[in-house]
């Protein structure tokens, strides 16, 4: 005959395995199946069980770092470092699968960086095995390379406005002496419409660049101005009767993922693409060249214009434009300080034309900048 025996307990938490199929009724009581070979059972003295809470977790742990997932830097070395958070305890984190931390929820590596891109995953393992990973990116350069894109449009025959001689060449004069004078590398897109224009600027937009390059977009054209009740705005006027808005064209460059841009445009209404007015904030003590080049790119991100005018009309009909006229100019024969370095600000001075600088966007810094580096 079957008998089992009841043992009445308090209970707060059963989590219990027993060899044999166990149960516990709604108030508390514990009942314990006996063997079918079994008639009885006997006990004395006080009996103790205790059970262990176990609290299941499923969920992978967060990992949080103290800088984006991808980072381009001219430094041969960098921290990788962060927070994880997790229900359970983190049991290890590991850095392209290298243990960097135990029983621990920060973390910070040093890393040693080779040219390009280096590619790092971070692990987190909690103890009940849940784990995350996420990658981090970390180019690395030691040279910097300027960039020139330089648009011009001289042919408007599909349109009311006038054809623009002069564009060509003010276009090709600005790319060869920023080659010659400053190693640019320049590319020269003559006659584009909008979509040509925004397939131009969202390829380089794609492109990797280091901590120090700088990327130049020039416009030479026509440009129109709109006026809708107190609001003014402006357009660039491009081939076959397209035109790109100011907005538009500020949101192209600021998109792109090089840290020092300058907008140069030659058209007319051209000043009113500037967000607001800025000058240079550049650090005038320094013992080196490449200690005052490091300095000034410290600071990050540069967007800035220099326009022709402000909000009038002021491209030449033939000829060069006054404008790219002065700029070729200052670049070529304007007065730099002792490291061979004309900044935004230098040029401005010394531009004997009505020209307007400052940013392009309100993430601008206003201690970044852009430098025209002469050849050595």
């Amino acid at each position: 005959m079957k008998t089992s025996i009841i043992i009445f307990l308090t209970l707060f938490f059963v989590n219990t395995i027993f060899s044999q199929q166990t149960s516990h009724s709604p108030k508390g009581k514990l009942q314990i199946p006996l063997p079918t070979s079994w008639t009885s059972i006997s006990a004395t003295g006080e009996l103790n069980i205790s059970f262990d809470i176990v609290k299941k977790d499923k969920t992978p742990p967060i990992i949080k770092l103290n800088h984006s997932t991808y980072i381009n830097t001219n430094k041969k070395e960098y921290t990788i470092s962060g927070t994880v958070k997790d229900d359970s305890e983190i049991d290890e984190i590991e850095i392209n699968k290298y243990n960097i931390a135990e029983n621990q929820n920060y973390f910070s590596y040093k890393v040693v960086l080779k040219e390009g891109e280096n590619i790092f995953t971070i692990k987190a393992e909690d103890i009940k095995n849940n784990e995350t990973t996420i990658k981090v990116t970390i180019n690395y350069k030691t040279k910097r390379k300027d960039y020139a894109l330089l648009f011009y449009v001289s042919d408007y025959s599909n349109s009311s406005s006038e054809n623009l001689k002069g564009t060509k060449k003010n276009a090709k004069a600005l790319a060869k002496v920023l080659y010659n004078n400053y190693g640019f590398e320049t590319h020269i897109y003559p006659n584009y419409t909008k979509k040509q224009i925004t397939e131009v600027l969202e390829q380089y937009n794609k492109k990797t660049y280091s901590a120090n390059d700088q990327l130049l977009i020039y416009f030479s054209g026509h440009g129109k101005r709109k006026e809708v009740r107190t609001k003014v705005t402006g357009s660039l006027f491009c081939y076959n009767n397209t035109e790109i808005a100011h907005s538009e064209f500020n949101n192209l460059s600021i998109d792109n993922k090089c840290n020092h841009i300058l907008l140069v445009l030659d058209a007319c209404y051209s000043g009113l693409t500037i967000y607001t007015g800025l000058g240079d904030n550049v650090p005038e003590h320094n013992t080196t060249r490449e200690e005052y080049i490091s300095e000034n790119f410290s600071n990050k991100p540069a967007l800035r214009a220099i326009t022709s005018g402000e909000g009038e009309g002021t491209i030449a009909n033939d000829g060069f434009s006054e404008f790219t006229e002065a700029l070729i100019y200052v670049l070529k024969y304007g007065k730099s300080n002792n490291h061979n370095i004309l900044t935004i600000s230098d040029i401005i001075k010394e531009i004997k034309y009505t020209v307007t600088s400052g940013k392009i966007s309100s993430q601008d810094n206003p201690k970044a900048t852009f430098l025209f580096i002469k050849k050595n």
